[in-house]
């Protein structure tokens, strides 16, 4: 008798860890998914400026400079490119 009643709560303890698990993995489903949907909502959420741009000797290809901003919570940063004369391109940031 003693050794069913050990066995039942084994099973016991085995269904409420399962049952844990599988809580704590379906509220990780739910903040990744908020996460990326408060993403996708605001895609443009970092700002980007030109803040200088130099051509070559040759007048063939320009250096710019673009500043990227992406709010108080972090710092900006800066990008050089290297492009060709006239092109202009203020593009996102790859985080």
């Amino acid at each position: 008798m003693r050794a069913s009643l050990g066995a039942m709560a084994m099973t016991q303890v085995k269904v409420l860890v399962l049952t844990v698990l599988l809580a704590i993995g379906g509220l990780i489903g739910i903040v990744a998914a908020l996460a990326f949907g408060l993403n996708s909502a605001f895609p443009d959420s970092c700002g980007t400026q030109q803040i200088s741009a130099t051509l070559s000797p040759d007048a063939r290809l320009q250096v710019v400079v673009f500043e990227y901003d992406c709010g108080a919570t972090t710092d900006f940063g800066t990008e050089v490119s290297i492009l060709p004369a006239g092109l202009v391109c203020l593009r996102k940031r790859a985080m």
